[in-house]
């Protein structure tokens, strides 16, 4: 049996209705999916969100968690980090109470070089720092006249943060002392500071031309190397006769340094002298007993027991003779010294170690010291303008010491030095005598000292040779 229906209604033999049937079903089963879709993925996005909610509890996300929450990840993915989110947290804690602490702080130190017209308060001005901070430095017990009168040249090193706290100060009060000052939880604390300045060798040659002392400043030495070098050849060179034009000299020395800028000379090391084709050597030498001094290469000291002349003059105004023309008194007479012209007040050194015989006037002599030397030697100091202070009868003296001043006391024409040189009481000529030589070092220290010797000298050649290419 067939049954068929008539209906336009629900007659499906129709092409049009069945096509119109078609895009309807479709629209409406579109509908439901995209319904349905929207809907789960609301649910999801409640779901990140609960998710989100329950990460950001601790306060304290991990910085994978914060990676999956920025570039929207799943929330099963983020719900995986909750785990290790909670068992980091001591860890992210103290790592957000380091973030929280000041920023690392670069100190920085400034140097200030005292100007003309500046006070303290300028300085602190000048690099930033409060004048609260300055009280406190004031009021730390340092030497106020330390503090208070700094001078133009002076240095101030400051050490400072970024935030212009001052930390540390240093007032260098002069080459070799500095005042350092630190903060502390209640102010500033201080101490001095000696500061060793480090040495240097330098070398220096010269030929003489005119006289030593402006030849040897021409050529960069200062006062201390030329008296050290005069006083080394003192005993065998008198550097006020016996200096020619074509002498020359070599020396090897120490000069002293702090921060880069020198000091000061130091020590000669080694110097070779030619005075008038005759070589003169020298090497510093400190023994094992902390003892120093100069001697030849061969090892004996160049301290010779006595001075050759024992003041610095300007010219010989009278010889040593057996028959000369007194001045004054205009008779022949032996003059038994010889006379130093110099100026009034010219130091007068001793000649040698001994002790004081006489002191006082002693007729036309005028004022006079005698020294005698041990059992042999004696020599003889007259026409000074006045004696050392605290100089008496019987008092020892020293190789050097000053003894008195040049003058022209007792029947003297002008201001000199009369100078007598005695051997067991005979007068002898103090220029030409042949001085008494000193002992060579022991045989404890010959050794050691031929091989410091031979080192130096060596060193002393090796810079003239460079000199002179």
């Amino acid at each position: 049996m067939r049954f068929d229906y008539q209906s336009p209604v629900i007659q499906f033999k129709s092409s049009k209705f069945r096509r119109f049937f078609s895009i309807y079903t479709l629209l409406i089963g579109t509908g439901i999916l995209l319904t349905g879709l929207l809907i789960h993925n609301t649910s999801k996005h409640q779901s990140n969100e609960l998710a989100l909610s329950e990460i950001r509890r601790p306060m304290l996300l991990s910085q994978t968690t914060k990676g999956a929450l920025d570039l929207g990840h799943s929330a099963e993915l983020a719900e995986q980090q909750l785990n290790i989110t909670h068992k980091n947290i001591d860890t992210h804690a103290s790592e957000i109470a380091l973030l929280n602490q000041p920023h690392t702080i670069k100190d920085r130190w400034h140097t200030i070089t005292v100007q003309v017209g500046d006070t303290l308060s300028k300085v602190f001005e000048k690099i930033g720092v409060s004048s609260t901070t300055l009280q406190k430095v004031l009021s730390s017990g340092a030497n106020k006249k330390e503090l208070y009168n700094i001078y133009p040249g002076q240095t101030l090193d400051f050490l400072v943060d970024d935030r212009q706290q001052l930390k540390e100060i240093k007032f260098n009060l002069s080459n070799t002392k500095a005042l350092h000052m630190a903060k502390t939880a209640t102010g500033f604390t201080f101490h001095y500071e000696e500061i060793e300045p480090t040495k240097k060798v330098n070398y220096t040659a010269a030929r003489i031309t005119g006289s030593l002392y402006a030849t040897a400043q021409r050529a960069g030495l200062d006062d201390r190397i030329i008296l050290q070098m005069a006083d080394i050849f003192g005993c065998d060179i008198d550097f006020s006769l016996d200096i020619r034009d074509n002498d020359s000299f070599k020396v090897l020395y120490e000069e002293e340094y702090i921060r880069d800028q020198k000091i000061s000379s130091g020590n000669i090391l080694a110097v070779e002298f030619n005075n008038q084709g005759s070589i003169h050597k020298a090497v510093r030498f400190t023994d094992a007993d902390g003892n120093s001094g100069y001697y030849s290469p061969e090892g004996y000291s160049l301290q010779k027991a006595f001075l050759r002349s024992p003041v610095v003059f300007t010219r010989i105004s009278s010889h040593f003779s057996n028959a000369r023309r007194h001045p004054i008194l205009h008779r022949i007479r032996a003059h038994k010294g010889v006379d130093y012209a110099a100026p009034i007040g010219t130091p007068v050194k001793s000649a040698g170690d001994g002790r004081i015989t006489f002191i006082g006037n002693k007729g036309g002599y005028g004022k006079s010291i005698e020294v005698t030397h041990g059992q042999k030697y004696s020599t003889f100091y007259a026409h000074l303008n006045n004696f050392a202070k605290n100089l008496k009868l019987g008092a020892t003296v020293k190789q050097g010491q000053v003894i008195g001043y040049v003058g022209k006391t007792g029947l003297a024409t002008g201001a000199h030095l009369h100078y007598e040189f005695r051997i067991n009481g005979v007068h002898h000529n103090p220029v030409t005598v042949a001085l008494p030589k000193t002992l060579p070092l022991g045989s404890k220290h010959k050794k050691e000292f031929l091989a410091h010797a031979s080192n130096m000298l060596d060193k002393l050649n090796s810079h003239s040779q460079l000199a002179k290419r």
